[in-house]
């Protein structure tokens, strides 16, 4: 059996960018919500639930996706440094030292 070709999702590094931090800032958004949502009712209930496992979901799930597809397209490695999401994408990888383009 023959190996698929990895496709990435999005055709721009800062496409990927935008996506990771829309992810991460609305989970923490929604992580907010959940918090004055449990201050209000006085008590968790359901919606509380739902409300705190959804923000969990984003906010992992936008560190995940940057892990994944946040990468030098030169060496393959993580623009995340030590796990940092990062709020640009930096001129040049920190692994091999080439220059990422379209950074400006």
């Amino acid at each position: 059996m023959r190996k698929r070709e990895k496709k990435p999702i999005f055709v721009t590094l800062r496409a990927a960018l935008i996506a990771t931090n829309v992810l991460f800032y609305l989970g923490l958004g929604l992580m907010g919500a959940t918090v004055i949502s449990i201050i209000a009712a006085g008590k968790i209930g359901l919606v509380q639930y739902i409300l705190a496992v959804l923000s969990v979901v984003g906010t992992a799930g936008g560190v995940m996706f940057g892990m994944v597809h946040l990468n030098c397209p030169n060496c393959g490695e993580s623009l995340m440094p030590g796990g940092r999401l990062p709020t640009k994408l930096p001129k040049f990888c920190a692994a091999c030292g080439s220059e990422i383009k379209g950074t400006d």
